[in-house]
């Protein structure tokens, strides 16, 4: 087996981006992007869901620990800057 024998096959698989032989622009193009993430709007959601619930399951607050966080982050910020560094 030579190097030109491995490399003519390469074109090939290089190509081939699914078993239906579709090439990669299809996969890449945004309208395509938007329509399969339309068509599979119920499954991402599903996801998503399931995603935040088991995330936040644990603590007290819940989902609203998401939002409460970085805003005791941007008190915290505002005072050292503010008050700690005199900051104008």
């Amino acid at each position: 087996m030579t190097l030109k024998d491995i490399t003519e096959g390469m074109d090939s698989v290089t190509t081939k981006i699914s078993p239906r032989g579709e090439s990669a622009a299809r996969f890449f193009n945004p309208v395509q992007i938007l329509v399969h993430l339309w068509q599979y709007r119920e499954l991402i959601i599903q996801f998503v869901r399931r995603e935040v619930l088991l995330r936040y399951k644990g603590s007290y607050l819940g989902l609203t620990w998401a939002f409460i966080q970085p805003l005791i982050m941007l008190a915290v910020y505002t005072f050292v800057f503010s008050v700690i560094f005199e900051a104008k």
